[in-house]
């Protein structure tokens, strides 16, 4: 069976190869016509690994991986295949950088394998202009005319002009390897750690969640507050909060709702209602509104017939529509899409006031609709996160 496809392959390649030549011969650009196969291969390769990147992170990572919001998910996926593409240039170029052939005539001189280890990096470059085309609209057209460069950059230097120049060429390659290590936390924003840490002093460990009690039945739910803080900054970002008492009112809404970052899925009294939660604990009908504000597409999947009545949602439709919105940035940005969208005049007119918390409990009770029994619990919440957020 392999013998058989290895021969139609080798056919195919003989028969296509003399056209592929004589379109990219005159353009100076003989190595297209003889790696023209192994640029394919490898292009097909990066992609069939793109696809089973989500995959695998998820198995290999499953609490990380399963709390990012798509859009970081796709962000993962393409981070990790340029990592493994940056740890194959290092390795390949720190194997020619004293090739004789090459070295000794820095203008024609040049090796077929080299030849071979471009072309298979060659397919990585199409694969990245492919998925700059793919999301231009995201991107924009630098990120295009970037990856097109790269592309026909190599398509010259795999037929035999400048070869030693290559290495110049991709050597930045291996250096988003560590970049991609490196991999910074994006945690700057108005809160700082230190600040989070005062203002949560629940989650103020890297182990808080590994001290939970024995009985607690959600561990996969909690964060510290490392893992918080990257999540609210982008929050804030996102919806442009920047007064001091919005944030103060929505992050003690939060950390007395979740117990400091325990949970994002409603359980008290077990079993819990089903469709409530995020970081708020928002009721099914906020949680429905955001979750379609964010996500149409998904949110018609999620539930079914009944997405022109959200009201008669089974608990399963509940459930899986919550779970549309409890990554990490989606979980925490809950409270501040609740402040901008449902809060009226407490976020139009600035209600909310710096250092009074008079206006906070009034907050609780007509926009969250909280009755007095626990209100001192709450306040005691807001005095402490109030003492911890000082900008």
């Amino acid at each position: 069976m392999i013998d058989a496809l290895l021969t139609g392959y080798n056919e195919l390649v003989h028969a296509l190869s003399p056209l592929v030549h004589r379109i990219f011969d005159p353009l100076h650009m003989t190595g297209v016509g003889t790696y023209w196969h192994i640029m394919l291969v490898s292009l097909g390769i990066h992609h069939l690994f793109y696809r089973a990147l989500p995959v695998l992170s998820k198995l290999t990572f499953p609490r990380v991986y399963g709390r990012l919001s798509d859009e970081d998910k796709r962000s993962w996926t393409v981070c990790v295949l340029c990592l493994v593409h940056c740890a194959f240039d290092t390795w390949f170029i720190a194997a020619y950088l004293s090739n004789q052939a090459m070295n000794s005539d820095k203008m024609r001189g040049r090796d077929s394998d080299f030849e071979i280890y471009l072309s298979i990096t060659q397919g990585y470059y199409i694969w990245d202009m492919l998925l700059c085309i793919r999301n231009y609209k995201s991107y924009g057209p630098m990120y295009l005319v970037h990856a097109a460069l790269g592309v026909y950059a190599l398509l010259i230097l795999t037929s035999g002009h400048l070869q030693f120049y290559a290495l110049v060429y991709i050597l930045p390659e291996s250096l988003t390897c560590h970049v991609a290590l490196a991999a910074p936390a994006a945690t700057d924003g108005l809160i700082t750690l230190d600040m989070l840490n005062a203002a949560v002093p629940g989650a103020n460990s890297t182990d808080s969640c590994k001290k939970l009690p024995a009985e607690d039945k959600w561990p996969e739910e909690c964060v510290d507050n490392t893992v918080a803080l990257v999540s609210i900054n982008k929050a804030l970002a996102k919806y442009n909060i920047t007064r001091r008492a919005d944030i103060i009112a929505i992050l003690s809404w939060m950390v007395f709702e979740t117990a400091s970052w325990k949970y994002y899925r409603n359980h008290f009294p077990e079993p819990g209602k089903p469709g409530q939660g995020t970081r708020t604990m928002m009721s099914w009908d906020f949680v429905s509104k955001y979750a379609k504000s964010l996500y149409p597409c998904k949110y018609g999947i999620a539930i079914g017939d009944n997405a022109a009545n959200a009201s008669v949602a089974t608990d399963a439709q509940k459930t899986n529509v919550l779970d549309l919105v409890t990554n990490n940035d989606d979980a925490f940005a809950a409270g501040f899409w609740f402040l901008v969208n449902q809060s009226g005049s407490y976020y139009i007119d600035e209600t909310l006031k710096d250092g009074d918390n008079s206006t906070f409990i009034e907050f609780n009770k007509e926009i969250l609709y909280v009755g007095d029994a626990d209100m001192d619990e709450r306040v005691a919440v807001w005095d402490t996160v109030k003492e911890g957020i000082k900008f």
